[in-house]
């Protein structure tokens, strides 16, 4: 006690837990008055620490305070947010930090002691994402980078693979020069501690150069289609465009597409190679579409006896037509003239072309053969007028001057002259030919007889003279009757035919199938045939054309014509 007489004397050197002071009044010769009073002394109290400052990359954490050994603790949110989920707890547990500084505060007190106090901050940062940016196909040796912004971190560039020089590192937007030729790629990292770095990469192409487009040379095509001819773009990839005209491009990206529905006349077409960032290069093509010509027709074929003509070709609607000589000889008056005069025409076979062309387009082209007889010219037959009832053997001389190649057959026309229908009566290689009038020939005035080229077709002129058949009276068989006695069916036939019989034969005769030059085809002998009881007859190897049955009996010839079609 320091000053014992004053009522308000400090203590000093209190001693720990309970402490008893009297207070005595006196004042003699009264009695004295006293009160006492109790101070409790607690002892000293634990200095409070909240613990370090923590940084983090999460929303949860543990508190590092210090534990009282005189006093009790207690943890309180300062600044920021998070849930302490144990206050009393120096080592709590805390959730849902909020993101920045999160300012918590431990408090140590002890009865009538002053507490003690600490404060900790927890910093809570953001996991960052990085982004280099889209790559880039490009044709210069600089470029800028596109990254992120890397706040509240810090981003760093680097090289992964290819060449560049990065200008600035730590920008997102930094430069880069000397480009690698090909792929260069780039990584952009962010970091923000404690958080994990994260990083993106970008890949740069640098194209360099580009392949020259090349469309290919005009074309001039026949139709409505053509295949396009562009160069390959090595490097760039290329396009197909139609610029005019009308068309449509098969697959616009191949150099040699087809285009069908091509226009009549001019259709351009260009081809445009890109590549990155490079200027394209294109280059065009002009396709010209004309039309199929006019199919050419030169007309009939022809047989004349004269060294002029007039060809009658069809004219083109389409086109332009021109007359040329194939083979023999020949000259056009007007080549250019479907209805050209042809002069000097050769002996013989003379070929004829007739050639419709329009633009590119595969020429259409049709032949006529003019035949020449020359001066095919068949002589005079003596022995007229001959017997309907007798066969007469005669020579039937010719000339010719021209290229005729022969075999040639003798001809007798009808009763009129006309050749329309001829029957062949004889054939040889060399004039004369050796021919036969048959027996049985109706009788007539006007006969002729003339001889015909066979290998070429050529038809001489006819003797000149008027030959007659007389009936000169009957041997046997009534000679008008003769027509009577054998029917054929059916005829026209395909070469198969029939032979009926309308009376009975009962001596020896022959059935003789001839060609119409004479040749034996098939020959029989019969000894007896019935009445009405039907022969079959087929022509070995029957083509179209006309043919001969000859019937020999003890009577006489009978002639029958046969029509194979």
């Amino acid at each position: 006690i320091t000053t014992p007489a004053s009522p308000t004397s400090t203590i000093t050197g209190l001693g720990a837990g309970t402490n008893t002071f009297r207070w005595t009044i006196s004042s003699p010769p009264c009695g004295e008055s006293f009160d006492e009073v109790v101070i409790t002394q607690s002892g000293s109290i634990t200095t409070a620490n909240a613990g370090a400052d923590q940084n983090l990359c999460t929303s949860t954490t543990t508190l590092a305070g210090n534990a009282p050994f005189v006093g009790t603790g207690s943890w309180s949110l300062v600044t920021g947010s998070g849930t302490i989920t144990s206050p009393s707890n120096s080592n709590s547990g805390v959730t849902a930090l909020g993101i920045g500084a999160n300012t918590f505060r431990w408090t140590i007190s002890s009865a009538n002691c002053s507490p003690s106090t600490d404060d900790v901050i927890i910093t809570v940062k953001t996991q960052l994402m990085a982004n280099a940016g889209p790559d880039q196909n490009v044709c210069t040796t600089s470029i800028t980078l596109a990254g992120n912004n890397p706040s509240p971190g810090s981003g760093l560039w680097s090289i992964v693979s290819g060449a560049g020089t990065i200008t600035a590192p730590t920008s997102q937007t930094s430069t880069v020069t000397n480009l690698g030729t090909g792929y260069n790629v780039f990584r952009w990292t962010i970091s923000n501690n404690p958080c994990a770095s994260a990083s993106d990469d970008v890949t740069i192409m640098r194209s360099g150069t580009i392949t020259t487009s090349n469309a290919g040379v005009d074309q001039t095509v026949c139709g409505t289609s053509a295949t396009l001819a562009g160069n390959t773009a090595t490097i760039g990839t290329g396009t197909w465009t139609r610029i005019s005209g009308s068309g449509i491009i098969t697959t616009a990206s191949s150099p040699t597409s087809t285009v069908t529905g091509l226009g009549a006349g001019a259709n351009v077409f260009r081809w445009n190679i890109t590549n990155g960032n490079c200027p394209p290069s294109t280059d065009d093509v002009t396709i010209t579409s004309v039309s199929f010509p006019t199919t050419a027709n030169a007309g009939p074929d022809q047989s004349i006896c004269a060294t002029t003509t007039t060809l009658t070709a069809n004219t083109p609607s389409i086109g332009t037509g021109l007359w040329s000589l194939i083979s023999g000889s020949g000259i056009f008056t007007t080549p250019t003239d479907p209805g050209t005069s042809v002069t000097g025409l050769g002996n013989g076979i003379n070929v004829f072309r007739w050639t419709i062309s329009n633009g590119s387009c595969t020429p259409s082209t049709s032949d006529v053969t003019v035949i020449n007889c020359g001066t095919l010219t068949t002589g005079a037959i003596s022995g007229s007028p001959f017997c309907q009832t007798t066969s007469y053997n005669v020579n039937v001389p010719f000339i010719f001057s021209g290229s005729l190649t022969g075999p040639f057959i003798a001809q007798l026309s009808d009763t009129s002259g006309s050749f329309a229908l001829p029957v062949t009566i004889g054939y040889s290689n060399t004039a004369p030919v050796a021919a036969t009038i048959p027996s049985g020939t109706i009788t007539g005035t006007k006969y002729r007889i003339r001889v015909r080229d066979y290998g070429t077709g050529v038809n001489g002129q006819d003797n000149g003279n008027d030959l007659s058949i007389n009936t000169c009276g009957v041997i046997g068989i009534d000679e008008f009757e003769k027509d009577k006695l054998i029917s054929i069916y059916p005829n026209p036939s395909n070469g198969s035919f029939n032979i009926v019989f309308n009376k009975n034969f009962e001596k020896n005769f022959s059935i003789e199938i001839e060609s119409i030059i004479g040749k034996c085809l098939v020959k029989q002998e019969y000894s007896f045939l019935n009445q009405n009881e039907p022969i079959s007859f087929d022509i070995p190897n029957a083509t179209k054309g006309i043919y001969f049955l000859k019937m020999q009996t003890p009577q006489g010839l009978i002639v029958k014509r046969i029509l194979v079609e």
